[in-house]
């Protein structure tokens, strides 16, 4: 009777295993490139991705390893592939080609409508802010300042005595004039609240 019953729980955990193999190397595959999912680098990092009715639901690895469950909305509207940005999914979506500029880093849901760029973009807490920019004026390169998408140089007293200021991925770079009447080649987040000053050759934010 022992060796009966040794016999059936020997069968039964044969037969449990195989059921459940499928199953989980199904949600480990739910993403990759034989998944009935929209391309994309998500696949990378993300899993138990679900595309229906125009919606795509993941759960995508942030920075920090943590899994973040994110939802897509309307991806067939996206003119990109989708990616993983920091546990979120995001794509490029509207009527004209996304502008240049280092916003790309650290906004997602980038739709450009009608001339106007609209964004959702991280501020220096971390948060996650809605933005727009009417691209009709811009006449440097789109960044993210604090969760606000600015395309001209940020305000600030160093205008008085640096040239050739320019942004490139967040940093304002500039040749300020030092007390002794040199200039000096300096740099500095472009991303202030207060005042960007000049001084003695070196951008502060003050």
């Amino acid at each position: 009777m022992n060796r009966f019953r040794k016999v059936l729980m020997s069968l039964s955990a044969a037969l449990l295993t195989t059921v459940l193999m499928p199953t989980s190397s199904a949600a480990a595959n739910s993403c990759g490139d034989n998944a009935n999912v929209p391309a994309g680098s998500y696949r990378q990092s993300c899993d138990s991705c679900v595309a229906s009715g125009g919606t795509l639901t993941a759960s995508c690895k942030k920075m920090n390893g943590l899994p973040n469950n994110s939802t897509l909305y309307k991806f067939e509207a996206c003119r990109s592939g989708i990616e993983n940005m920091d546990g979120y999914l995001t794509c490029a979506k509207g009527d004209s080609a996304l502008p240049n500029g280092s916003y790309k880093a650290s906004c997602r849901n980038l739709n450009v409508e009608k001339n106007t760029l609209y964004a959702t973009c991280r501020n220096v807490n971390g948060d996650w802010k809605e933005a727009s920019l009417g691209l009709g004026y811009c006449n440097y390169e789109i960044y993210n300042t604090n969760g606000v998408l600015a395309c001209t140089l940020p305000y600030g007293t160093y205008q008085r005595s640096c040239r050739n200021a320019r942004v490139v991925n967040g940093q304002l770079y500039a040749e300020c004039k030092t007390r002794s009447g040199a200039w000096a080649n300096t740099v500095a987040p472009a991303a202030c609240n207060r005042d960007l000053a000049n001084d003695n050759g070196m951008l502060k934010c003050l």
